[in-house]
């Protein structure tokens, strides 16, 4: 799955900056069946990834907050496939 340029230092690098309400699209997850077939799911900053820095307080629509650390939060979502194949590997 090709980056943008601005991401190509790091991939993880455009995660964790948004905000509720200021969306971005900032990872493709991208399931690979054992038929050869792909499904993807869009991920976005502020719907499914939050700022570090709101300290979980923040709602994330698409993530639950999973338990919070002194020095942070963690937060989970679920992708549901669109197929009853099985899945061979995640690709991100």
């Amino acid at each position: 799955m090709p980056r943008s340029r601005q991401d190509d230092s790091h991939p993880w690098r455009s995660f964790g900056l948004g905000r509720p309400g200021a969306t971005h699209k900032c990872l493709t997850a991208r399931l690979h069946y054992d038929d050869g077939a792909t499904e993807d799911f869009a991920l976005f900053d502020g719907e499914h990834f939050g700022e570090w820095g709101l300290g979980g307080a923040a709602d994330m629509p698409k993530a639950k907050l999973a338990f919070k650390t002194k020095s942070g939060y963690s937060r989970y979502f679920t992708l549901t496939p669109g197929r009853p194949h099985r899945i061979e590997r995640i690709e991100h």
